[in-house]
């Protein structure tokens, strides 16, 4: 992450694009992750699903990333 960038963002975290990507049908799927660092608490989306179209899944960190360091960050170990 580049604190000075305020859009564009993609080719810092794929390092270049080299780092291959996983395409989700966005017609269907919108992927939130929270963590302490979000700017807005996406938890609270959870206090009224039906207002904010929100759909909970059985899915689990597992069934959407395969490297293990980004496991660990979205599992709440910033320091990795």
């Amino acid at each position: 992450y580049e604190d000075e960038k305020t859009f564009a963002e993609e080719n810092v975290f794929t390092k270049g694009y080299t780092i291959p990507l996983i395409q989700l049908d966005t017609v269907k799927t919108i992927l939130v992750l929270s963590h302490k660092h979000n700017s807005l608490n996406k938890e609270k989306l959870l206090d009224s699903l039906e207002l904010t179209k929100t759909v909970e899944t059985d899915l689990k960190i597992d069934d959407y990333f395969v490297d293990p360091v980004l496991k660990q960050f979205y599992n709440g170990d910033e320091d990795v």
